[in-house]
């Protein structure tokens, strides 16, 4: 079983000594490891979870789309109604979006809703859908979310979450 040398990299909290943490063969990651950008091996995204590493403790295979594969994750279309527009339920909800390791986009629509999309590992994926029917931004007011074309997916097809111009 070959073994891979993985570098971290997270400027924002400085994290390790010069803000590198380097990791050798069967090295421990801790699950939940704060990170400021989107981990990648090879140029692979391994983890496309900008917030929380997903890993085991134990040793790391040879990494990078064969990996990748291996991972499902969970993703979703959304719709939000009530007081959704003008209150940054946008912006609020890219940061929860964020924080949590979902990537996908949100935009207002012309039925006074807001739309878009989310992916994430099933964990993360699930408490942003419950912080879509509930939470939101501070001055909104959620009457119903709806999810449709929810399915596994076997890799995520966006990097980051991101607000996108109105519909």
């Amino acid at each position: 079983m070959k073994h891979t040398k993985l570098l971290l990299h997270y400027p924002k909290y400085g994290g390790a000594p010069n803000g590198l943490w380097q990791m050798e063969s069967y090295a421990i990651i801790l699950a939940y490891v704060y990170l400021c950008a989107v981990f990648r091996v090879n140029g692979e995204v391994l983890f496309n979870n900008k917030n929380q590493l997903f890993c085991t403790n134990h040793c790391l295979p040879q990494v990078g789309r064969e990996q990748s594969r291996k991972m499902v994750f969970r993703a979703a279309s959304f719709e939000c109604f009530g007081k959704v527009q003008g209150v940054f339920f946008r912006k609020y909800t890219q940061k929860e979006a964020t924080s949590l390791g979902v990537v996908g986009w949100i935009r207002n629509t012309s039925r006074d809703t807001v739309e878009g999309e989310i992916q994430g590992p099933a964990e993360a994926f699930d408490k942003m859908k419950i912080w879509l029917r509930t939470t939101g931004s501070p001055q909104s007011q959620i009457d119903n979310a709806e999810f449709t074309n929810e399915k596994d997916i076997p890799e995520l097809q966006f990097n980051s979450f991101e607000i996108r111009k109105n519909k």
